[in-house]
């Protein structure tokens, strides 16, 4: 943490430096510490999924009687596999929503995206938005 803490700041104005200042909101972008982080709130996400898939609150993906699968993650993108239905969907996305707002920090909606292979287009239209 005192990697963390211990950073200051100054700005050149004009070139004259201003007076150093401490951070007061995460950490600086470039950090060498960034990725460790992301990789512990990703293992965090995936947590969170498989506590869902545990618990019953999501059915996951599972073919020809193999145990469900409920997540595949990769560095910083995560796939979703879900049994289709708009309910399975809206509760990933429920998911989603709660670990954004305990980790700060937002599902990139434009690389974000659902495919439903088997799904009626009727409930195809009822999926929430990502």
């Amino acid at each position: 943490m005192s990697l963390i803490t211990s950073t200051q700041f100054s700005i050149l104005v004009n070139g004259i430096p201003s007076r150093p200042f401490k951070p007061t909101r995460g950490i600086r972008q470039g950090d060498p510490l960034s990725p460790f982080f992301f990789v512990l709130m990703a293992e965090g996400l995936g947590r969170h999924i498989k506590n869902a898939l545990l618990s019953h609150q999501l059915k996951g993906l599972s073919v020809q009687n193999t145990p469900a699968n409920s997540h595949q993650q990769f560095v910083d993108d995560t796939m979703l596999f879900g049994y289709p239905s708009v309910q399975e969907a809206s509760r990933f996305k429920a998911l989603l929503n709660d670990f954004s707002e305990a980790s700060g920090t937002n599902v990139d909606c434009s690389k974000s995206h659902i495919f439903s292979f088997t799904l009626p287009p009727r409930s195809r239209q009822r999926l929430p938005a990502f």
